[in-house]
This record gives C-alpha cells, sequence and structure tokens, in this order.
C-alpha cells in the first residue's frame, strides 16, 4: 500500500491487502488507514489495520474485515516506555511522523482503557 508522505504511514506493501482493502471498504475508509501490520490473534495469523477512526482485523489471506475496536469506546490512553515491534501499528496512532522517523525512535508499549457501549 502506498501513501504519499504528507498523507500517510504505511510502513509495508502487501499488494493482496491493499487490493483487498480498496475493494471490500469505501473510498472514504480506505483514505484514512494509517498503517497495516501483521499479527497473531488467538493462535491465528492475521493482519491488524489501522484507520483514523478503527482498529481492523483480517485473515492472512485477506477474506472479511471485521471491527476489532472503534476509538471512539476509549476512555484514556496510556504509554509505556518499552521496546516492542507488535506495538509499532498502534504508535502510528499517537505519532504522526513518517516512517524513517517511526524507525528511529523507541517502541513504546500503548495500553487502551475502553468503555462498555451501554455505559
Amino acid at each position: 500500500m502506498t501513501r504519499t508522505r504528507a498523507r500517510g504511514l504505511l510502513r509495508h506493501n502487501n499488494s493482496k491487502l491493499d487490493s483487498f482493502l480498496k475493494r471490500n471498504t469505501s473510498r472514504d475508509v480506505y483514505e484514512r488507514i494509517r498503517v497495516y501490520e501483521p499479527c497473531v490473534v488467538k493462535k491465528v495469523f492475521m493482519h491488524v489495520i489501522l484507520s483514523d477512526e478503527r482498529v481492523y482485523l483480517s485473515e492472512y489471506q485477506p477474506r472479511a474485515l471485521r471491527e476489532a475496536l472503534s476509538f471512539r469506546h476509549i476512555k484514556s490512553i496510556e504509554l509505556l516506555q518499552r521496546q516492542s515491534p507488535s506495538a509499532s501499528v498502534l504508535n502510528a496512532l499517537m505519532r504522526r511522523t513518517s516512517p524513517e522517523e517511526q524507525e528511529e525512535e523507541k517502541e513504546e508499549e500503548l495500553h487502551l482503557y475502553g468503555m462498555s457501549p451501554s455505559s
């Protein structure tokens, strides 16, 4: 997925995932995607996709896109200094910098505290 430096923070080129996202999301949602990375969820290899408003999950061979988290349910965010490569997707949300600048900085762990939709 290729973005201009001014618009996006994408770090990886995954043509299958990129074309899947173009086909299965509205243009508005697609343009708000900041970054995606591979991850493991309940012993299943998936992709986590971070947009301006939500976090999505998709299978490794993308077949469906499901919303994992909406940021409107986040009550507070706490950053802890730590070297953790798995936190880089969520770091993109916190920092609006280029991929080169992100790699130079230390990785951080992000703790999200959500509110129940019923409260």
